[in-house]
């Protein structure tokens, strides 16, 4: 049985601004006692609350970040075994396709446009082998953009 006192204190803790879990943590009763003792209590986050929130998210974040980061690494993985060395015939097909997708096709020049290295990497190799084109005899032109923005005050 919750005392008259625990619901006046957490009553007391919301109009503060206190989430849930905070109030619990001060008052041992569960989640579903205090949403329908404060259903009625507006609620306006103080300062802790939405610092503890905003940490709460960065650290969701985070975690959502280094599931993804990891899950990438272990399909690279897998691609890896699954695929096995490259042939000469692999190497031509792919460089195709990325040529196809990302590859100038104007003025009778071979262009690959790509702002990935990995792209960029891989269309080099391509050329050197399924046409024998060396590294001195390709040019490469470096593109950067700086935006600047600003305010009207």
């Amino acid at each position: 049985m919750h005392t008259k006192e625990s619901k006046q204190k957490s009553i007391q803790l919301r109009k503060e601004g206190y989430s849930y879990n905070y109030i619990i943590k001060h008052v041992p009763v569960s989640k579903s006692t205090l949403s329908q003792w404060l259903q009625n209590i507006s609620f306006i986050p103080n300062k802790y609350t939405v610092e503890t929130i905003g940490k709460a998210r960065i650290a969701s974040g985070a975690y959502k970040h280094n599931i993804r980061v990891e899950s990438l690494e272990k399909a690279e993985l897998q691609a890896k075994k699954d695929i096995g060395q490259l042939s000469k015939r692999d190497v031509m097909m792919l460089g195709l396709g990325i040529y196809i997708g990302e590859g100038g096709k104007t003025d009778g020049l071979t262009r690959i446009i790509n702002s990935d290295p990995k792209i960029i990497k891989f269309a080099i190799k391509w050329l050197n082998i399924s046409f024998g084109i060396e590294i001195k005899n390709i040019k490469i032109r470096l593109f950067c953009i700086r935006i600047v923005i600003k305010k009207n005050l």
